[in-house]
């Protein structure tokens, strides 16, 4: 609750320091970038530019298990600080070369393209993407079962087609059928002749 409100403040510093203690308290060890990433894609899309920037150093300058850097070991924090560099000179084609290159890293959360969507819309003039409605989604699969509903009806009316033909004809065995009483037929006809 209390990071919520740190969001919402211009208080990066506080924030992570927050942040510091509670990855050490409650955190995962691979998770140390994912903490102060998502604290940064946030503030970022609340326009706080420099609130961001305090977090991030911060953040990498307090927490133990961070080497210094930059470069840092760990590529999320390399994107992040190079998102913030990209942000701060309004450099476009550095924004998508950094979301198109930082993919894994990106990935590791599902939130983070929707905030980098965001951020680039705010700060570099990217239109956002369309949402896909709902509606779209269950006409989709309508349309699937539609297909699929007339291939079963062309098939099984097809299979009606043949059986009205065959009633008009009588009643046809199936080839399988037919082929087997065609091999007993020529047996049959083998055993007379054998007899004559």
């Amino acid at each position: 609750m209390a990071r919520h409100h740190f969001l919402y403040s211009t208080d990066g510093f506080g924030c992570a320091s927050l942040l510091v203690e509670i990855h050490k308290m409650r955190g995962y060890a691979a998770e140390v970038d994912l903490f102060i990433a998502q604290a940064v894609l946030q503030y970022l899309c609340l326009q706080n530019m420099s609130t961001a920037q305090a977090a991030f150093h911060c953040y990498t300058s307090q927490h133990p298990n961070i080497k210094r850097g930059p470069p840092y070991i760990l590529p999320l924090l390399n994107f992040i600080w190079f998102l913030l560099k990209a942000v701060e000179s309004g450099k476009l084609n550095t924004f998508k070369v950094l979301c198109e290159q930082y993919q894994p890293s990106i990935k590791r959360d599902p939130s983070y393209p929707d905030y980098l969507n965001k951020i680039g819309h705010i700060f570099f003039g990217i239109p956002l993407p369309r949402a896909q409605p709902q509606g779209f989604v269950i006409s989709k699969q309508f349309l699937l079962q539609y297909h699929l509903g007339n291939i079963l009806q062309s098939f099984f009316s097809g299979l009606d087609e043949e059986s009205d033909t065959e009633s008009e004809q009588g009643p046809q065995p199936s080839t399988s059928s037919r082929q087997h009483q065609r091999h007993a037929q020529q047996s049959s006809q083998m055993e007379t002749e054998d007899l004559d």
